[in-house]
C-alpha cells in the first residue's frame, strides 16, 4: 500500500482526534445516552448472538440483560462519577473526540472484564469464554463499527446544527446592529477609585475576565486598546445594565453586540467573533437566553 496514503489516513485520523465534541453536562443527558447505548448493545446482542449466545435456548433475553445491566451500569458510573474525580481530563470546554474515544475505550476495557465473568459465571458452560484476550477481541468486532458511527454522525449533527444556528443569528445581528446605534456613556471605575475612564458605550468593545480584574477592550480615537481594571464581571455588569447592546454572553466575558461581526461554532461551542480584536469569545454550547431573546424576534 502506497506509504504517501498511509500518512494522509493518520493526518486525517490524528485532525480528527483533535475536533472538538460535545459532552454532555446536564445528568439527564448523561443517562440518557448511556441507556441509548446500553439498548444499542441490547439489538446487536439479540440480533448476532456472539460469545455462543445462539447456543441458550431458553431464557435467551434475560441472559443477555445481563450484559446489558453490566454495560448500562458502567457507563452511568463512567458518566456521572469519574468526571467529579477527574475533573480537568472531563472539561467540557476542552472535549475533544479523542478524548471521547479514551473514554469510550475505558468503558469497553472494564464492560468487557465484567463481561467475561458474567459470561464464565452464568453462561453454564454452554458459551466458550476461556481466553478473556479472545473474549475482548470479539466484543471489539462486535462494537467497533456502531461505536464509531455513532461519534461520527453525533459530531456531524451537532456541528451542522450550530453552523445553521449561527449562521441564522448573523443574520438577525444586522438588524439589531441598525435598530441599537444609539447608547449611554459607561463609567468604569479602577482600583475601586471614582476616577476612572468614561467610555462611551459605541467605544465599549468586551470585556474578559481575569480573576478580580477585568480586561477591557475598548476604542480611543478609532485605535482599539485594551486596559486592565480592578472590577469584577458582576460589578461590570451592573454598572452597563440598561444597555441593549451589550450583554453577559458568558460567565467570564461581556460583549457590545454593536461590535460583533458574527457567531460561529463547532460541535461542542458557539463564538462570538468581536471586530478587530481577534478576540473569538466562548459562550458554551447554548446561545445566552438574553441575547436569544433579542435576535430571535427581529
Amino acid at each position: 500500500m502506497n506509504t504517501n496514503y498511509i500518512g494522509r489516513v493518520i493526518m486525517m485520523l490524528a485532525d480528527w482526534f483533535k475536533k472538538p465534541y460535545p459532552c454532555p453536562r446536564r445528568w439527564y443527558e448523561k443517562v440518557g445516552t448511556s441507556v441509548l447505548i446500553t439498548s444499542l448493545v441490547f439489538f446487536v446482542l439479540l440480533s448476532f448472538k456472539p460469545f455462543g449466545i445462539s447456543r441458550i435456548t431458553d431464557g435467551t433475553i434475560f441472559f443477555i440483560s445481563g450484559y446489558c445491566f453490566i454495560t448500562l451500569y458502567v457507563m452511568l458510573f463512567s458518566s456521572l462519577v469519574a468526571p467529579l474525580l477527574f475533573t480537568k481530563f472531563f472539561d467540557p470546554d476542552i472535549w475533544t473526540t479523542g478524548k471521547y474515544l479514551i473514554h469510550i475505550l475505558g468503558d469497553y476495557l472494564i464492560i468487557s472484564f465484567f463481561s467475561w465473568i458474567y459470561t464464565l459465571t452464568a453462561g453454564h458452560g454452554l458459551i466458550e469464554a476461556d481466553n478473556f484476550l479472545e473474549f475482548l477481541w470479539l466484543t471489539f468486532t462486535v462494537s467497533i463499527f456502531p461505536v464509531f458511527t455513532i461519534i461520527f454522525l453525533y459530531e456531524r449533527i451537532q456541528m451542522n446544527r450550530k453552523l445553521n444556528n449561527a449562521g441564522f443569528l448573523s443574520e438577525k445581528l444586522t438588524k439589531f446592529q441598525s435598530n441599537n446605534a444609539a447608547a449611554p456613556e459607561l463609567h468604569l471605575e479602577i482600583d475601586g477609585n471614582e476616577t476612572g475612564m468614561l467610555i462611551s458605550s459605541k467605544d465599549f468593545i468586551c470585556a474578559k475576565s481575569n480573576g478580580n480584574y477585568s480586561m477591557i477592550y475598548y476604542k480611543d480615537n478609532g485605535t482599539i486598546r485594551h486596559t486592565l481594571f480592578r472590577v469584577t464581571m458582576s460589578k461590570l455588569e451592573q454598572r452597563i445594565n440598561g444597555n441593549p447592546s451589550i450583554v453577559r454572553c458568558h460567565r467570564s466575558a461581556i460583549v457590545n453586540l454593536q461590535h460583533v461581526s458574527g457567531f460561529s461554532g463547532n460541535a461542542r461551542n458557539y463564538f462570538i467573533n468581536v471586530n478587530g480584536t481577534g478576540l473569538r469569545i466562548n459562550i458554551s454550547r447554548t446561545i445566552p437566553a438574553e441575547i436569544l431573546e433579542k435576535l430571535r424576534h427581529l
